[in-house]
């Protein structure tokens, strides 16, 4: 004979399935760019289960829409604090907080991010616009050669993109051959991109700037003076 429920988890239950539908409601206005009624019914979910990670994450996205960045970066934290392991309370963190224009505590959500989930290409070129932003570019380098060579989970940014900005730490660090093969390798993957065969065109340039600056030799120079003759 199976045990009836008791009227304790009818009601956990019933809470969870009506949070949930606050939730879908979210979303739905959400997807309208209708935010104030998006927050309202993602309050409701939250008022209903305080604990609830997936309303604390809306909350923090509806917010970060509204330019509320200060509370959206509060609702991540809350997500996070909840769910230690919630890759997305700390990817958003470090979104929020570069908007915020923190980048070091942003960094240090996206390395947390990797931590967690070491997989995440976008994290990884994320990583490399910040560490770019505060002149780390040989750093930076890494972390796009990272997403490269992962390959997996972009959400906004693409495989060209990171070829590009890795070509662009290239270039910075005096780097110029393997700053050419990486804008290369960035216009076989978006071969209309007008910005980057700039900077695949400005690469040659440089490199044959170079080429006319080394010292040439002059074959006569170690030739002795024709006023000493031949030996007969």
């Amino acid at each position: 004979m199976s045990e009836v429920p008791s009227s304790h988890s009818l009601a956990a239950a019933a809470r969870h399935q009506t949070v949930e539908l606050w939730l879908r409601e979210s979303l739905q206005w959400l997807q309208n760019d209708r935010l104030d009624e998006a927050l309202v019914a993602c309050d409701r979910a939250l008022a209903l289960q305080p604990q609830a990670v997936k309303a604390w994450l809306c909350r923090g996205r509806i917010l970060s829409l509204q330019d509320r960045l200060e509370d959206a970066l509060q609702a991540h934290r809350k997500a996070a604090a909840l769910d230690s392991q919630c890759v997305a309370a700390w990817y958003n963190q470090a979104i929020v907080l570069h908007r915020l224009q923190r980048c070091t505590e942003a960094i240090m959500a996206l390395e947390k991010t990797l931590a967690l989930y070491p997989q995440f290409s976008e994290a990884w070129f994320k990583r490399g616009q910040l560490l770019e932003e505060v002149r780390q570019y040989a750093e930076a380098f890494l972390s796009y050669s990272s997403a490269i060579e992962i390959n997996h989970y972009w959400v906004k940014a693409t495989l060209g993109q990171a070829w590009a900005r890795r070509g662009h730490c290239l270039k910075v660090l005096g780097k110029y051959r393997a700053a050419l093969q990486a804008y290369e390798a960035a216009l076989r993957e978006d071969p209309d991109n007008g910005p980057i065969h700039q900077e695949r065109v400005q690469i040659l340039q440089r490199l044959g700037q170079i080429e006319e600056e080394k010292p040439k030799v002059d074959p006569t120079e170690d030739a002795p003076p024709e006023s000493w003759g031949w030996a007969l």
